[in-house]
């Protein structure tokens, strides 16, 4: 049995490589004056906040296509924005900490309250430093507020919001619990580097990104102890019911830690709970500066969706980044150039590609990739357990369908192949530029 395992890993390994490579097609959706936020409501309406204060600044709407709808002049500064589908509102978050909800139809803000306010309340109350485990007064000089996140439960909502103490001040998580009327405040996770913070400017001045799923699963990016000359930020997670529920310390996530990410904008994925963020560096591969990432909902695989220094853009870093509904978009907010870009991330029609299989297990995967070429990959069993590959362009097989999950992942369970069954399990990687799909295989065994 050893060697048939070892004879299936060389077929694979040697013979049939599946690029891991995601590309988006970008173009420009709208020109912005220095958009500072966006988001993107649940019938697809994006909303751009300019920090402009020229006459041409403010909360700008514009449908799905770019075509610009309306504009509130009057709600200007540096505004990050979260679109709230059970509610129907925007929330709105100045940099000084005050709060806002905005009514989508007519861009009306009403202000909700001021975050600046309730973290002052609290500043010497002992907060996590996630670097060592102890809880440390966190004093809130002259605190700076960065992105906010929304996440409904059963019994009401929370806003995570991140902040930094004071300009090239330590990086705080606070999470606004709502209960019925009442509303909880608690500075979640604070990150104190040793021996003191380091962070060249602009980049000192701007909290992290953050977003939080419907799981509860909360990102971010926090800094770790000095290294290099800086302070360095790293992917970083936790539980939203931290810390009273039995769940574990926030982490920088094992699978990245040591590849650094300085990211100001991040969202959630509603459609399959994973997360696009924007950095202005980057150690993830998809060059070293400006660029766009998936994270999956377990946050194992960080997908490079775009690198934007290969255009020339953002050369200070995106500022924000939101999806649509359908995930076919993500828009970016590049305030350096101006301009909202809109990246399709040419994901297949979750549900719509059947993969089907014979019981003999060969299958085809149609419109792949394999050695430069656009192949219907056929796979078919031979004697030795091994698989031919085939260029099909025709054939009549008996074959049935098998199932595939929204993620476009699918799993080969019980293939009969002469007196016993194998499995393999593949996950979907996403397509290339010319909108080729790519698959990789996760694991295989006998039953």
């Amino acid at each position: 049995m050893k060697n048939l395992f070892f004879s299936l890993t060389i077929i694979f390994m040697s013979n049939f490589v599946l690029l891991n490579e995601t590309n988006a097609t970008i173009m420009q959706f709208a020109q912005v004056p220095l958009p500072k936020g966006i988001t993107v409501d649940q019938n697809g309406y994006v909303y751009v906040q300019s920090l402009s204060m020229l006459g041409d600044g403010g909360l700008y709407k514009f449908d799905p296509n770019g075509t610009l709808l309306s504009r509130n002049s009057n709600l200007f500064g540096a505004i990050r924005l979260e679109a709230d589908a059970v509610f129907n509102i925007l929330w709105a978050l100045e940099k000084n900490g005050q709060l806002y909800y905005i009514i989508p139809d007519t861009l009306q803000a009403y202000p909700y309250l001021n975050v600046r306010d309730l973290i002052m309340s609290q500043s010497q109350t002992p907060v996590l430093n996630m670097l060592t485990g102890e809880k440390i007064p966190l004093w809130a000089i002259d605190p700076i507020f960065g992105d906010i996140a929304v996440r409904h439960t059963n019994d009401g909502y929370d806003l995570f919001i991140s902040g930094l103490t004071a300009a090239g001040g330590i990086p705080f998580i606070v999470r606004l619990r709502f209960d019925d009327s009442s509303v909880s405040t608690n500075i979640v996770v604070a990150s104190f580097p040793l021996p003191n913070s380091i962070i060249p400017p602009p980049f000192d001045t701007q909290p992290p990104g953050i977003a939080v799923n419907e799981d509860g699963t909360v990102l971010t990016a926090l800094m770790d102890n000095l290294s290099g000359g800086t302070t360095p930020y790293y992917l970083t997670s936790f539980n939203a019911d931290f810390p009273e529920t039995n769940v574990s310390l926030p982490q920088f996530l094992p699978e990245f830690y040591g590849h650094q990410v300085v990211s100001f904008g991040m969202t959630d994925s509603a459609m399959d709970k994973g997360f696009y963020f924007v950095t202005s560096a980057n150690g993830l591969n998809c060059g070293v500066g400006s660029a766009v990432f998936y994270a999956s909902q377990s946050l194992d695989k960080v997908t490079c969706v775009a690198d934007l220094s290969d255009f020339g853009w953002g050369q200070i870093g995106p500022n924000d980044v939101a999806v649509g509904p359908d995930n076919n978009f993500v828009y970016v907010a590049m305030s350096s150039n101006n301009l909202v870009l809109r990246l399709e991330t040419q994901k297949a029609d979750l549900g719509q590609s059947p993969i089907t299989i014979d019981k003999n297990l060969s299958f085809t995967i149609p419109n792949a990739y394999y050695n430069g070429e656009n192949y219907s990959l056929f796979f078919e069993y031979y004697s030795g357990l091994n698989w031919a590959l085939k260029n099909v362009t025709t054939g009549d097989i008996t074959k049935q369908q098998i199932p595939i999950e929204d993620d476009l992942s699918f799993n080969i369970s019980n293939a009969e192949y002469d007196s016993f069954s194998i499995w393999l399990d593949f996950s979907f990687i996403g397509r290339n530029s010319e909108g080729i799909f790519l698959w990789s295989l996760n694991g295989y065994g006998f039953n």
